[in-house]
């Protein structure tokens, strides 16, 4: 649980450094 809520937390910083970005990281995301 802890790893899940650090990604959650990952991409919420992703998410506001780089709002653009943010699908794609996403997308690749879930590839993984």
């Amino acid at each position: 649980q802890q790893e899940n809520m650090t990604l959650a937390q990952l991409r919420e910083v992703i998410a506001e450094i780089y709002p653009e970005e943010k699908q794609f990281y996403v997308i690749e995301f879930e590839k993984l």
